[in-house]
């Protein structure tokens, strides 16, 4: 099974590139990222720490991951530049 598919991906490449972008732009809709950038107010309210992570989540609309995230990210990046 795997030698046949593996075969018909090398007479074919055009046609597997194809259904890539067909995939990629089904789930495109799924991509949660693209639609909720982080606002400059978001990032001074993740920065200042003036509450919870719990209820800045609840306050942002977001997970308590995407802002644990987001204030490491924005750390490495002021460390970067020092």
């Amino acid at each position: 099974m795997y030698k046949s598919n593996k075969e018909w991906r090398k007479r074919h490449p055009d046609r597997r590139a194809s259904q890539r972008s067909k995939y990629y732009a089904r789930m495109k809709k799924w991509d949660v990222r693209s639609r909720m950038p982080w606002s400059a107010e978001d990032e001074e309210i993740i920065i200042e720490h003036v509450a919870p992570d719990r209820e800045l989540a609840k306050t942002l609309g977001r997970s308590v991951r995407a802002i644990q995230v987001r204030r490491a990210q924005i750390k490495r990046a002021y460390s970067d530049v020092d």
